[in-house]
């Protein structure tokens, strides 16, 4: 079974479309996908993780890279009993500084290299975190095709 662990998918956002259409479309041409979103009524990652953990073992995991940067604290209880893909819309460190926050992107590190494998939204979002990491991880780009209204 596969589970699209993601931020909560009723706001609008492009990384939320993306997820959305991510998860459309594993569910109509490859098998059902089970979303598992923060409480709306808390953001508490240890709530969250919970949940995770009732997940049976040796599931496939996807996470999104929001809520991959706020499970850096368990990515290795998670590694070790999930396969565990990532899909990078972007680096979190990116979003305070134009080069990354330094913290961060060790923190990111550990989450990249951790993970079975990445999935980004851009050759140029690959480049940046194949540039965060000193393995040669295969990081696949899958286009988001979002819609212009977003």
């Amino acid at each position: 079974m596969i589970y699209f662990i993601t931020p909560d998918l009723d706001s609008i956002s492009g990384g939320n479309k993306y997820d959305i259409n991510v998860l459309n479309y594993l569910n109509k041409n490859y098998c059902k996908v089970i979303n598992i979103s923060p409480s709306k009524n808390t953001s508490n990652i240890l709530l969250l993780y919970l949940r995770i953990n009732r997940i049976p073992s040796r599931s496939t995991l996807i996470i999104d890279g929001l809520l991959a940067f706020n499970l850096s604290n368990i990515v290795n209880k998670l590694t070790k009993k999930y396969k565990v893909i990532l899909l990078i819309h972007h680096p979190v460190s990116y979003e305070y500084q134009r080069n990354g926050k330094i913290e961060y992107k060790l923190k990111e590190r550990k989450i990249f290299s951790k993970a079975d494998k990445i999935i980004s939204v851009s050759n140029s979002m690959k480049k940046v975190i194949k540039k965060m990491l000193n393995s040669k991880k295969i990081i696949n780009v899958i286009k988001p095709a979002v819609d212009d209204i977003y």
